[in-house]
């Protein structure tokens, strides 16, 4: 019998980082294998979740993490990261224990095996040929972090505007340039998509962005290869130490302090 996977997720959003968590729960279960969402934050329908973990999955499954997350909170003893950006610049540490098995969105974040999804949705992003009314901005994980005239004024699309993926399609669909200060985003391959002209801002001032075209049979040998590598996983023999919540080192080192009080006026009686 297949080893289920459980993917450590966050509540279901806009994030690229998150849609792509959720949408290799539904490739895997695709491929026929039973995937679940273990997520601490809002459940919403169309996916299988997990709320708890007993001892039989943390000894028999496998569990997978985004890079965001600090070591192995479920406890599971078979570890799969999946390193969807930069380790440690959005979270999580720079180095995973060497239990893990690791793998990357794109080898520039990581030197390990590749597993990407599509990640565009093509029946809301795609050019309908519609005339392009305004030009927009877009900041996200590259920071505002230096000034760019030609952007004064213009509409700003970021992780709370436009509200819905539905209305950021509208929008990109009547836009004529996005200056994108964050060279690895989806939203420049799917503006690019929608026929927007997408400009990355540089410290040169701005370059065109074209995207590659998404192979989906490369999709799919990612995916069966990744399938084949984590199913064969034998139980780690020594797994990493989950750090402790701050509130807990915070009370230990309370309570470290009061002890020691104690033993030091007792010692000087």
């Amino acid at each position: 019998m297949n080893k289920k996977y459980i993917i450590y997720a966050p509540g279901y959003s806009g994030s690229n980082g998150i849609r792509a968590l959720y949408k290799l729960h539904d490739l895997l279960r695709a491929r026929g294998q039973e995937s679940y969402v273990f997520c601490l934050g809002r459940q919403v329908d169309g996916y299988n979740y997990v709320d708890k973990c007993s001892r039989d999955m943390r000894e028999n499954d496998i569990v997978i993490y985004p890079e965001v997350v600090v070591g192995n909170p479920l406890r599971f003893r078979r570890v799969v990261r999946w390193v969807l950006y930069y380790p440690g610049v959005l979270g999580g540490t720079p180095a995973y224990h060497p239990s893990e098995t690791v793998f990357t969105w794109a080898r520039q974040y990581c030197d390990a095996p590749v597993l990407s999804v599509p990640s565009i949705d093509t029946s809301l992003f795609f050019d309908p040929g519609l005339p392009k009314t305004q030009d927009c901005y877009f900041v996200h994980k590259g920071g505002k972090w230096r000034d760019l005239e030609e952007v004064d004024g213009l509409m700003e699309i970021n992780m709370d505007f436009p509200k819905t993926r539905e209305q950021l399609a509208e929008i990109l669909k009547t836009t004529g340039t996005l200056y994108s200060f964050d060279p690895h985003s989806a939203l420049n391959d799917e503006a690019k998509v929608c026929g927007a002209n997408v400009r990355l801002v540089t410290p040169d001032g701005h370059v065109g962005f074209e995207r590659e075209d998404e192979d989906p049979d490369l999709f799919g040998r990612q995916l069966d290869f990744f399938i084949e590598a984590t199913q064969g996983l034998a139980l780690a023999s020594v797994m990493e130490k989950s750090p402790l919540p701050e509130r807990l080192k915070m009370s230990l080192r309370v309570l470290r302090a009061i002890l020691y009080r104690k033993w030091h006026i007792k010692n000087q009686k």
